[in-house]
């Protein structure tokens, strides 16, 4: 007989099962689980895996926009780069906000000059490793004319 794993969306009655399961834990740590919350991440949502009806794990998931690099033009002055970095910023948050994203990450090195810009503009550097899974995007259908 194969194994039968069904997802959901964790409902309210899930809560306090789930509330007692994060106390008992030593390994999630309570930034991660204030960020999940819906009033610091309006996208966030919590995936439910059940085998046969029992909860075999819940997992909050939320949205983070990528800043995936910065092109400045090689002839701008330094004050000039740094004035558009704040700009950047604004705009940022502002488009993100807007589709209720409120964290946003860009990968760097921790001596690069925009490092040393983010951590002095409230960017602050995660401890942690990123693993990262890219999802192959799906081909695109010819369309018809």
């Amino acid at each position: 007989m194969q194994d039968e794993y069904t997802v959901r969306l964790a409902g309210a009655d899930d809560s306090e099962r789930f509330a007692k399961w994060i106390g008992g834990s030593t390994q999630i740590p309570v930034e991660d689980v204030k960020a999940s919350l819906k009033e610091n991440n309006p996208t966030s949502v919590v995936l439910v895996i059940e085998k046969h009806g029992e909860v075999v794990l819940f997992a909050p998931l939320y949205a983070v926009a990528r800043l995936a690099f910065i092109g400045f033009n090689p002839e701008a002055a330094g004050r000039e780069r740094l004035k558009a970095l704040d700009a950047l910023k604004k705009a940022s948050q502002a488009f993100w906000g807007m589709h209720g994203v409120n964290e946003i990450e860009t990968l760097t090195m921790e001596d690069y000059p925009v490092a040393q810009w983010a951590l002095k503009h409230g960017f602050t550097l995660e401890r942690r490793q990123v693993v990262k899974l890219v999802t192959p995007s799906q081909p695109q259908s010819e369309s018809v004319h």
